[in-house]
């Protein structure tokens, strides 16, 4: 039996024929990258062109949101978030994660927050987790200048 429980018979002599016509189209192609050529038409998965990709980010910058846009070209939303460069928050610098804290004690709402600076809204809840609960030097400084006050919030939730 071949593959992950799929119940079909390998038929090598037509994945040789097939493998030796990919050859041909790509002489200096690999047995490894027939195989993910193989399993992306299978499941219908297609590489998106330079252009499509200028696209979703003319759509992104006309105010679509990640989800309309996936929806337009039939990709995924982390695809989309790929294109736009979500930034995660090991790569976001100490400035903006002290920025993002400085929102969130305003009041501004941390989907608001993930939209201005380009990140996901999880990031924002992330970084808010991390100033509660440090675990470096640099979120340590920043749980003794911000934790009170979410924690302060916290405790008001719990007892209204």
């Amino acid at each position: 039996m071949a593959g992950s429980g799929s119940g079909k018979k390998l038929d090598v002599k037509k994945l040789i024929e097939e493998y030796i016509k990919y050859r041909i189209e790509r002489p200096h192609a690999t047995f490894l990258e027939f195989l993910r050529y193989k399993h992306m038409k299978k499941r219908k998965i297609r590489r998106l062109t330079p252009e499509e990709k200028a696209k979703i980010k003319e759509a992104l910058d006309k105010g679509y949101t990640i989800k309309e846009v996936a929806k337009m070209f039939g990709v995924s939303r982390t695809t989309v978030e790929r294109i736009r460069g979500v930034v995660r928050p090991y790569s976001m610098s100490r400035e903006r994660a002290e920025k993002v804290i400085q929102l969130l004690i305003q009041g501004v709402k941390p989907k608001e927050i993930a939209e201005k600076f380009g990140i996901a809204v999880d990031t924002v809840h992330v970084i808010k987790h991390k100033v509660l609960y440090p675990n470096s030097e640099f979120y340590r400084k920043m749980h003794e200048k911000y934790a009170k006050y979410f924690l302060e919030k916290k405790e008001s939730k719990a007892v209204s």
